[in-house]
Formats: C-alpha cells, structure tokens, sequence
C-alpha cells in the first residue's frame, strides 16, 4: 500500500534567518545550540537568543496542530459554492 507523506513546515524562523524546521523540533535550547554549530549564529543577548528560540518552537507546535486538526476534519466544498458570485 502507498501512504502519502504527511505535511510539516518545513522551515521556523530564528534570529531573522529562515532555518529547517527540524532543528526546533527537539526544543529552544537545542535549536539553540544546533544553530550556533552549523550557522555560527551566537546572539549577545541569551535572554533574547531563548525567547526568539522558544517562539520559534512554539510557533512551529502550533502550526503543526493546526495542520493536523484540519487534516482529520477535513472541509468539504462543492464546486458551486466556491465560485458562486463570480460570474
């Protein structure tokens, strides 16, 4: 049987730069910490380096569960509907 591949973001935002999604996916500190490895970025604010991080992660929690919920609760729409008041 094929399974199609299920949908994640594919990048999170951090420091300004647009990162894989994957390196958030294990929490602040250690999107942290992979980035200043492969990146080299090293904010001179810790404070701010772990709120940026924490959002990042955060926001990336979120859109996963939306993404989730509206693929088991899928919308319906006819056709009619959709292009109704175009023509």
């Amino acid at each position: 049987m094929n399974l199609a591949e299920t949908w994640r973001p594919s990048h999170v935002i951090y420091c300004s730069e647009f990162l894989p999604a994957a390196w958030a996916i294990e929490g602040p500190q250690k999107l942290i910490e992979i980035v200043k490895a492969k990146r080299g970025i090293d904010p001179e604010n810790y404070d701010y380096a772990q709120r940026d991080a924490a959002f990042a992660c955060k926001s990336l929690g979120q859109r996963v569960s939306q993404r989730d919920y509206l693929d088991s609760h899928p919308y319906l729409q006819e056709w009619r509907e959709s292009v109704e008041g175009w023509v």
